[in-house]
């Protein structure tokens, strides 16, 4: 009897414990990849596992009820739900705005966030497949638009000799969903994003242009446009101050609608002796009224039926010269609207019934996904007045044929130590922090010494309230925030008050995008975070000089050598250099000799960049600078930096450890 207890009581004990990170990635893998598998069949799954092959079918269910609804789930997947189209009402639209060629309709959510990443998804679908090899795509600021460019996964056949245009640009203090934010994140993402790991390091697209003044109509394929408004959440109105515009000013002068920076009046013509917003540069409207008018698309984003009056706005402007847009993306909320506004009806009869279906199968699959933990088939059915069988029966209908589609990515693994090596390092040179790393192949040591310092980060974050991070630009340092999966990986830290990620280089004025920037890093940090329940906790901040190291309580920084990239940079902000030869290394785009020392007076000031004169003082207080180097012919800049107190925390792959072993 007293045996019989103590199995009872140990069971109970093994129905309770804990899911690991490696059970729930495992569950999660099962249940979704490659292809989504109902519950009976992910019992049978389970079952062929050594873990579970002798549990009851009630305790395999409790452990998927667990799994499903671990808050931890939502930051391994990534939900992609395709909104449906309402062809009815497109063509409606069509016939209603004469000289529109193409309108996509798709279900309205109350969700701001959400109903702009499904536009950008639907935009996606749309458009991607229509993209060639040569051509020239221009996107203005704005959420939606990023949201359609964060969807584009484009072939190397497509990217090759693709190129970016920014139809507007911002000063340089603006992070966020600005056109050059967007650009630069569309090329991060087929550059350094795990997805394509396999192709780092391919330069993708033909060039990135962040200079408005060089796109033109010509040059031009497609133009994405937002239109916005001057109210709270809008691109303009959240950046009054950094644009030098007068928010109150333009509603007094009756402006109902805003494109590219420039403002309408319900008439659809521009308000009477109006400045723009100083800070502020854009493309000409002649641009989108030339690529309408030879038949080139420019595609408008707008959504909620606030923007319906909007919409009319702009339309009613090619009384000035012709119609700035031909295509137009929205929500059937605003489209509703947008009709009454013209004194038309939705076309006669009632809705079709395979369209309620499909539009209700979209929102089920919405509330399901939307929360985290993702919300329970019976709530979601409550909330759509359905039945919880119904529910059911849409959602694993979305699943599998593929109107929802789910990708499951591994946590973010610790490093594979090579303890002894780890020991000798710290040892030898006195370091506070040494991560060595294992990697497979030579072109994925960025990614791999890049997920060891996005790991060690979150070590220090988990019990910290504010937390001050400095950052250099390149390579490794994109592989590092790319790795930290931003805000996702932030769920689990729930002392965080707030993070701050400072540039340690200034935003330079350039024409055209190419590299690794900090700010470009920073622009990324900003778009994914704004919106999310972290937007007011993570902060992105541009350089202010020297005085920021203080503020900072860990530097994050690429040890580079002086190649032939670095000879380039240091030429075009002509700085010359005598004795160069004499280099071992760069930090900060710096180069600096055998003893550490800097080459060249003031060649901080002129790069734009914290001197490191401040960084050996950061680590001269305890401060941890941590370097970063993924190719062992940078081992003795590596070695150098280390032992003359620019470093005091070293990431290095296996081999460029062995060979700083080696050498010191």
């Amino acid at each position: 009897m007293e045996g019989c207890r103590k199995s009872a009581t140990s069971s109970l004990k093994m129905k309770s414990a804990p899911i690991t990170m490696r059970e729930l990635y495992r569950v999660l893998h099962l249940r979704f990849t490659p292809h989504p598998l109902r519950p009976k069949a992910l019992l049978r799954s389970l079952r062929n596992l050594l873990p579970y092959a002798h549990w009851s079918e009630k305790r395999i269910r409790r452990l998927l009820e667990r799994t499903l609804t671990d808050p931890r789930a939502p930051t391994l997947l990534a939900v992609t739900i395709n909104p449906p189209v309402n062809e009815d009402l497109s063509r409606q639209i069509c016939r209603e705005l004469q000289g529109i060629r193409e309108a996509i309709v798709i279900p309205s959510v109350l969700d701001r966030k959400a109903q702009s990443r499904y536009l950008g998804i639907a935009a996606a679908n749309a458009f991607t497949p229509r993209f060639r090899s040569g051509q020239g795509l221009g996107f203005s600021a704005g959420q939606t638009v990023y949201a359609f460019a964060s969807c584009l996964w484009l072939s190397p056949e497509q990217i090759s000799d693709l190129r970016l245009y920014a139809l507007t640009r911002c000063p340089p203090s603006v992070f966020g969903w600005t056109a050059e934010g967007v650009i630069t994140d569309l090329i991060a993402r087929h550059l350094w994003h795990p997805l394509t790991k396999e192709r780092f390091p391919q330069t993708p697209f033909k060039e990135g242009i962040l200079d408005p003044d060089i796109a033109d109509a010509d040059a031009l394929d497609y133009a994405f446009v937002e239109v916005g408004t001057l109210k709270a959440g809008e691109f303009l109105f959240d950046h009054t101050e950094a644009l030098e515009f007068d928010v109150a000013r333009a509603k007094r002068m009756g402006v109902v609608a805003e494109l590219l920076g420039h403002f309408f009046c319900a008439d659809g013509l521009p308000p009477s002796n109006f400045v723009r917003p100083k800070r502020w540069q854009a493309v000409p409207l002649s641009l989108l009224r030339t690529m309408v008018r030879v038949g080139k698309s420019v595609v408008l984003f707008a959504s909620g039926e606030d923007k319906a009056k909007a919409i009319l706005t702009i339309y009613r402007s090619q009384r000035a010269g012709g119609l700035l847009f031909n295509t137009i993306i929205t929500d059937e909320f605003c489209a509703k609207a947008l009709l009454r506004l013209l004194g038309r009806k939705e076309a006669d009869g009632e809705e079709d019934h395979q369209w309620q279906r499909e539009r209700l199968k979209f929102w089920v699959c919405h509330w399901h996904f939307a929360n985290t933990p993702f919300t329970p088939r019976k709530e979601v059915a409550k909330r759509l007045s359905i039945r919880r069988s119904l529910a059911s029966t849409l959602l694993e209908e979305a699943l599998n044929r593929g109107d929802a589609q789910v990708k499951v990515f591994p946590p973010l693994p610790e490093p594979t130590y090579a303890l002894d090596m780890e020991i000798a390092l710290l040892k030898n040179l006195g370091l506070r922090e040494v991560r060595v790393v294992e990697i497979g192949q030579s072109n994925l040591a960025y990614l791999a010494v890049g997920q060891a310092a996005a790991q060690l980060l979150l070590e220090w974050l988990k019990g910290a309230e504010e937390f001050a991070i400095g950052l250099d630009g390149g390579r490794a340092i994109r592989a590092f925030v790319e790795a930290l999966n931003l805000p996702h990986s932030l769920s689990q830290m729930h002392h965080l008050k707030r993070l701050e990620l400072w540039a340690l280089h200034y935003r330079p004025r350039r024409k055209s995008l190419w590299g690794a920037g900090v700010n470009d890093i920073l622009d990324a940090v900003a778009i994914r975070c704004h919106g999310s329940e972290w937007s007011e906790k993570v902060l992105c901040r541009p350089f202010e000089g020297d005085a920021v190291v203080e503020r900072l309580k860990a530097v994050f920084v690429s040890i580079g050598a002086v190649d032939e990239q670095n000879r380039q940079l240091l030429r075009a902000h002509n700085i010359f250099i005598p004795d160069l030869e004499k280099a071992v290394g760069t930090l900060f785009s710096q180069p600096f000799d055998s003893t550490g020392e800097p080459l060249g007076e003031g060649i901080s000031q002129a790069l734009g960049s914290v001197s490191l004169g401040s960084i050996r003082k950061a680590v001269r207080q305890g401060i941890p600078v941590v370097g970063l180097v993924a190719n062992s012919q940078r081992a003795l800049s590596a070695l150098v930096a280390c032992r003359n107190g620019l470093v005091n925390c070293l990431i290095a792959d296996r081999q460029t450890a062995e060979q700083i072993i080696h050498i010191s």
